[in-house]
């Protein structure tokens, strides 16, 4: 939700721009991308709205941090987190939501796919095998 008076606060705690925080959130889109890659053709679809459900919360998650954290941005690592939980709460919604056989909620089957398509994705682009 649009708020002014965050907005405000969250620039003056930032200290280095509009325009500059704009840029550095949208660096993150790549990483977005990356991880809905998996779901992108999926028979599961899309249940909601992505940028509402996704990109806004995790908007909203990074400016909080940012007024907490005295202007200071999450490690990479914990961004990376932020939009795997987004990502994968996203597409785990809507559809089906029967336990398979193998007692496996769909959840975590998702989680599952995520990690190992991250990680040959990692594996492709030279990183750790």
């Amino acid at each position: 939700m649009l708020n002014k008076e965050r907005g405000t606060r969250l620039l003056e705690i930032w200290g280095n721009g509009c325009i500059e925080l704009i840029s550095t959130l949208c660096d993150f889109i790549p990483d977005i991308w990356k991880q809905v890659q998996p779901y992108w053709y999926g028979p599961q679809g899309f249940p909601g709205v992505f940028e509402y459900e996704v990109v806004s919360i995790l908007g909203e998650q990074l400016g909080t941090y940012l007024l907490d954290n005295d202007g200071n941005l999450p490690s990479n690592a914990d961004i990376q987190q932020m939009i795997t939980d987004l990502v994968v709460t996203f597409f785990s919604q809507g559809g089906s939501h029967e336990i398979p056989s193998d007692q496996t909620p769909q959840t975590h089957r998702l989680i599952n796919l995520h990690d190992r398509f991250t990680e040959r994705l990692t594996q492709l682009e030279g990183g750790h095998s």
